[in-house]
C-alpha cells in the first residue's frame, strides 16, 4: 500500500503535493504504531520501573510540544506568513460585491489567487442549474487543466489594465500590482497579517491635478 501510494501522484506536475499524499497516511499510521508497540514491548523488558516512568513522562512531553508546535503552526503563524494558500479575501470581496454587482455591466477578477469562480459560486450561493447552463469551459493548457471565465456578470483573468481602461464604468478587482495607484480605486481588501489582497477600481482615471 504504502509503495504504490506516490504512483499516480508522481504522475503530475505538481508533486510533491500533501493532497495527493493522503492515500499514504493510513499504511504510514500502521508502521509506526506497530514500531511505537515494539519499542513498548522492549523498553519493558529492559528499563526498570523508575526509568520506564521518566521514558513515558518523556514521550508525553516531546508528542505534547509537536502537537501544540503543529497547531501553532497550522492555525497562527501559517495563515498570516502564507494568506493566499487559505484564499483569505475572497469572501470578503464577495460580500463587498453582491449588493453592488447590478450596478456595472461586467466586474473582471483576477485569477492571481487560483480559480477563484469556484468560491464565488459557494459564497454567492449561485444556482448549480443556473451555473452549468453558462459555463464555457476554456481550452486545456499544456498541463491538462481548463477553467471557467465567465458567469453572470463576472469575468475572471489575470488583470491587464492597459487593456481594460478604454472600457468605461467596468470594475475591475486585481492586486495591488495589477491596479495602479493614479486609478479610481474605490476598495481595498486586506489580507489577515494587514497586507492588501485585492483593490476594486472602476475604468476612468482620476482627473490630473
Amino acid at each position: 500500500w504504502l509503495l504504490v501510494s506516490p504512483v499516480a501522484a508522481s504522475l503530475t506536475f505538481q508533486s510533491p503535493n500533501a493532497l495527493r499524499a493522503h492515500n499514504m497516511v493510513i499504511p504510514l499510521v500502521i508502521i509506526s504504531a506497530y514500531g511505537f508497540y515494539n519499542l513498548v514491548l522492549i523498553a519493558k523488558k529492559v528499563l526498570s520501573k523508575n526509568l520506564l516512568l521518566i521514558a513515558y513522562c518523556l514521550l508525553l512531553i516531546a508528542i505534547t510540544w509537536n502537537v501544540s508546535y503543529f497547531l501553532h503552526q497550522y492555525f497562527v503563524h501559517y495563515p498570516k506568513a502564507y494568506p493566499e494558500a487559505w484564499e483569505y479575501g475572497i469572501k470578503d470581496l464577495v460580500d463587498y460585491l453582491k449588493p453592488i454587482k447590478g450596478n456595472y455591466d461586467k466586474i473582471y477578477i483576477t485569477e492571481k489567487y487560483d480559480q477563484p469562480y469556484i468560491i464565488f459560486l459557494f459564497y454567492l450561493k449561485y444556482p448549480p442549474q443556473k451555473f452549468q447552463e453558462e459555463a464555457v469551459l476554456t481550452a486545456r493548457d499544456k498541463f491538462g487543466f481548463s477553467t471557467v471565465r465567465d458567469f453572470d456578470n463576472f469575468h475572471f483573468e489575470n488583470i491587464d489594465w492597459n487593456k481594460l481602461r478604454s472600457q468605461k464604468d467596468i470594475l475591475v478587482c486585481g492586486t495591488d500590482e495589477e491596479i495602479p495607484e493614479n486609478v479610481n480605486i474605490i476598495k481595498t481588501l486586506y489580507f489577515r497579517n494587514g497586507e492588501p489582497v485585492f483593490q476594486c477600481a472602476i475604468t476612468k482615471e482620476k482627473d490630473s491635478l
